[in-house]
């Protein structure tokens, strides 16, 4: 009761039933669960034009946990169990999770054969993955990026045009209030010195003090920067790529490099042409807040008490939190930050205390609403963006947040003090105007790109889009491209990210783990480590199907046995093991399952054609007294075995006959009283 929503988890369900319909090799089927979202060749679904194969692994994430654990490590080796049990019981009949605290009892699986496995699906985090195409997903992705040059260009020669006006209308206009005289204001200095004006000497003097406030803002920057050098743990300045690429990327909003300085954000629709202009870091909605986007970091070890401190902004929902032993969660040891619209746009640091979790090993997440593993938020555009993370031991000082970098150009541009309103104007009116063209260049610093975001926010800059003149066509059909981008369907997956061995735990208890077990299959086929810096999903969907595994192809047939006579060859389909029931018919058993993989080329309704044809499935259900005396259980299959119908197909053949049956399939759940199939009902 206490798993969160899977959202779309109804796709897998339809994936299943597509394949079925197909008849899908099972061969193809077992890769795609397995590593489905790594195979070199996925399967194609031209008509849906989505990729099939991605679907198969969303049963990874169908695993129990609870709401917000204490023991996150305990929870982590709760679920891996989990999938352990699922994964070797479905696809090979062996208990391997009951080698978890010792070897097993009773089969060739040792402990560490329980590890490698743990090792293969540990290094995997949740996540979320669109479905359509790239050629569909991208939709005029070409085109934007071309567009949004022709903008760029179209607005700097219009604000440059505007300089004039500028000078005239604004900056000779300004009047001291709060807010013109706040520390985040543009026009601060100009609403501070706008009494000074009528004495020159006077007017000098206060601009030498706000010379010198400057100087100590700037002066405290640099003395932050350093410190935070000095006493951070970790410490990722996202505008450098070397950081940016040491951490994890997902989706069509993140590109291959970071920002530098100067990247834009045309807004897709409503008063504003502009979302911003942002200085060097990463950001999801450079083309389109529809593009999906995850970012996260390497994990790191917390061997004390530690804060962190991310310097982000965003809108539409996007989230921000830390990650504690891979799977997000929350509540109150799981902050979620949502970057809601209101907010859009303005930097900040976010801090999360880290105390609790001394030991554990996190990691960073920042996501779009709907990309976000779990906690979905059903919005169709949204964004994120990030240029810090800091990780330092707590009680340490924070990080600076409102400075005066944005004011850094026209202090610079100031080569002599302006002795006047005028000069100062003046001032103003190069700096930006040396902004605008650094900026059309595509080489515009970090002050430039803060000083010109705040001439939009206070319109300085037209950012109008109505009453823009150049720069409206341009804009008008980058909207109309962007417009036109597809919001994609999204699956619950997982997410590669960097392969580890995993330690072994004496006894089974996360508190005493001993030496590390390669990433490999059983000892038992191949104890081969795996050579992959990934998970080694991929290699163990192939050891599934080699030659010398004898499992796999008998386990699916077995079960396809099961469901047709109501009992196994087997009896115990999960189970192949010295404690599961012996097979009634070996050598029958050894032929399906020959004929399933060599005959058939793995053909599931072949194989169920060949089964209700056979003699032994249109015999009478009827048994002779020899055989009620001699074989009770019926192991022998003298007879066909009397079989409950299931509610679920009792109540479809009721709908049927009364005439109230809904055809339609696939989609999202339905309520019990839907007269869709049972199949779609929640």
């Amino acid at each position: 009761e206490g798993d969160p929503k899977i959202a779309n988890a109804h796709l897998y369900r339809d994936y299943l039933i597509r394949a079925l319909n197909a008849d899908v090799p099972y061969n193809q089927l077992l890769r795609e669960h397995i590593a489905g979202d790594l195979l070199e060749s996925p399967r194609i679904n031209r008509e849906l034009g989505i990729n099939e194969s991605l679907i198969g692994t969303a049963h990874w994430r169908m695993v129990f946990h609870g709401f917000a654990p204490t023991d996150a490590l305990d929870e982590k080796v709760r679920f891996t169990d989990d999938q352990i049990n699922v994964f070797s019981k479905a696809f090979l009949g062996l208990t391997v999770s009951c080698a978890r605290c010792h070897d097993h009892k009773f089969d060739a699986i040792s402990q560490a054969d329980y590890y490698a496995l743990f090792g293969i699906f540990g290094s995997t985090r949740p996540g979320r993955a669109p479905i359509e195409l790239p050629k569909i997903r991208n939709a005029n992705v070409a085109a934007l990026k071309s567009q949004k040059q022709e903008v760029r260009n179209a607005l700097a020669d219009e604000w440059k045009q505007s300089l004039s006006r500028l000078e005239r209308e604004i900056l000779a206009e300004v009047k001291p209030s709060k807010s013109t005289k706040s520390r985040s204001s543009v026009l601060r200095l100009l609403a501070l010195l706008s009494d000074k004006s009528g004495n020159p000497k006077n007017f000098a003097g206060e601009w030498a003090k706000l010379v010198g406030e400057w100087k100590k803002d700037r002066a405290r920057r640099d003395a932050s920067s350093a410190d935070i050098a000095d006493i951070a743990e970790r410490r990722w300045r996202l505008a450098d790529d070397k950081a940016y690429q040491d951490w994890f990327r997902h989706g069509d909003g993140l590109a291959r490099n970071a920002s530098r300085a100067g990247e834009f954000a045309i807004a897709s629709g409503g008063k504003q042409a502009l979302t911003g202009i942002y200085p060097g870091g990463v950001y999801s909605h450079l083309l389109s807040t529809k593009h999906g986007a995850r970012l996260t970091s390497p994990d790191f070890h917390l061997d004390g008490e530690f804060e962190l401190w991310l310097r982000i902004t965003g809108g539409g929902s996007a989230m921000s939190r830390y990650v504690v032993q891979n799977y997000p969660r929350n509540g109150t040891v799981f902050p979620v930050t949502e970057l809601k619209d209101d907010k859009a746009g303005e930097w900040r640091w976010q801090k999360y205390d880290l105390a609790y979790w001394k030991g554990d090993d996190i990691h960073i997440e920042v996501t779009t609403a709907n990309d976000a593993p779990l906690l979905v938020k059903n919005k169709e555009r949204s964004w994120f963006g990030i240029r810090e993370a800091v990780l330092q031991r707590k009680g340490a000082p924070a990080p600076i947040s409102e400075t005066l970098a944005h004011l850094d150009p026209i202090f610079e541009a100031a080569k002599r003090a302006p002795r006047s309103r005028n000069d100062l104007v003046s001032v103003y009116s190069y700096a930006i105007e040396d902004a605008i063209e650094a900026w059309a260049g595509d080489n515009a610093s970090e002050s430039q790109a803060l000083l010109l975001d705040a001439c939009l926010r206070e319109g300085l800059l037209e950012n109008e889009f109505d009453k823009l003149v150049i720069a409206k066509e341009t804009i008008a059909e980058y909207r109309r491209l962007e417009n036109a981008i597809p919001v994609a369907t999204r699956v619950p997956t997982l997410a590669e990210w960097k392969g580890a061995d995993q330690r072994l735990f004496d006894r089974g208890n996360h508190k005493m783990p001993l030496n590390k077990i390669p990433r490999r299959f059983l000892d038992a086929i191949d104890a081969t480590p795996y050579q992959t810096e990934l998970s080694g999903r991929r290699e163990l969907a192939e050891d599934l199907l080699r030659p010398e595994n004898p499992f796999t192809h008998r386990v699916i047939v077995n079960r396809i046995w099961h469901h047709l006579f109501g009992r196994g060859i087997v009896d115990t389909p999960d189970n192949f093991g010295r404690l599961g029931s012996k097979p009634s018919h070996p050598e029958l058993l050894d032929h399906l399952a020959t004929g399933f993989s060599a005959r058939d080329n793995g053909s599931i309704k072949s194989l169920i054609r060949y089964l209700v044809t056979s003699e032994t499935w249109r015999q009478s259900s009827v048994s002779s007294k020899e055989a009620a005396a001699s074989d009770p259980e019926n192991r022998l299959l003298s007879h066909f075995n009397v079989r409950r119908l299931e509610a679920e197909a009792i109540r479809d053949s009721l709908l049927l006959v009364s005439g109230g049956l809904d055809p339609k399939v696939f989609g999202a759940p339905v309520n019990g009283s839907s007269s869709r199939r049972s199949i779609y009902v929640n």
